[in-house]
């Protein structure tokens, strides 16, 4: 299981930690989606829990918007209702 720590020092509407942070959203994207390809595809297109947004546009603008990610992609992972 992969486990995701983003910084929590800085203030969440901040610009996250770009390549980092999306390199740890992708490996767990790729876990949850079981592909490269399909992870990539979550990640590009715009998702409706997300408000329509892109994740991976998202993630990169702020901590906030990389958590709304992660805590996404866990709720598809364990099942929690999203």
């Amino acid at each position: 299981m992969i486990v995701l720590v983003l910084a929590m020092t800085r203030n969440p509407d901040q610009p996250s930690n770009g390549s980092e942070c999306l390199a740890q959203l992708r490996a767990f994207a790729t876990e949850v989606w079981g592909s490269d390809a399909a992870a990539q595809r979550f990640l590009s297109e715009p998702h409706p829990l997300l408000r329509g947004r892109i994740p991976r546009e998202l993630a990169r603008e702020s901590e906030a918007g990389a958590h709304a990610v992660e805590r996404l992609l866990g709720g598809l992972k364990y099942g929690a209702a999203v």
